[in-house]
């Protein structure tokens, strides 16, 4: 089986988009059952820190997929779901290179 899409949302208790850039990406996760994978990171934790440092973050929420900064604030349904149909091909042709 190939690697989830992981996407991490960097967050702010304060942040009033927050909660609608995690439903968007939930409602993701139920079509992509087993194949997108999220996590919420709080930007004031140690591992929110490191990320705004290395991705210089200034604003939340933050989407980053598979490593890879997708956007600042809430995503479109229609971008992220493209961004997860690319990161899922580029896998299996990654996958396909090693048989």
């Amino acid at each position: 089986m190939a690697r989830p899409v992981q996407i991490h949302v960097i967050t702010s208790p304060e942040c009033p988009h927050c909660p609608e850039a995690i439903k968007r990406i939930q409602k993701l996760m139920t079509k992509y059952k087993g194949v997108v994978e999220m996590d919420a990171i709080d930007a004031e934790s140690a591992a929110g820190h490191e990320l705004v440092e290395e991705y210089g973050i200034q604003g939340v929420p933050t989407i980053l997929v598979n490593g890879k900064l997708f956007t600042e604030g809430v995503p479109k349904m229609r971008e992220l779901e493209k961004a997860i149909a690319w990161e899922i091909e580029h896998e299996k042709e990654i996958s396909r290179s090693f048989i």
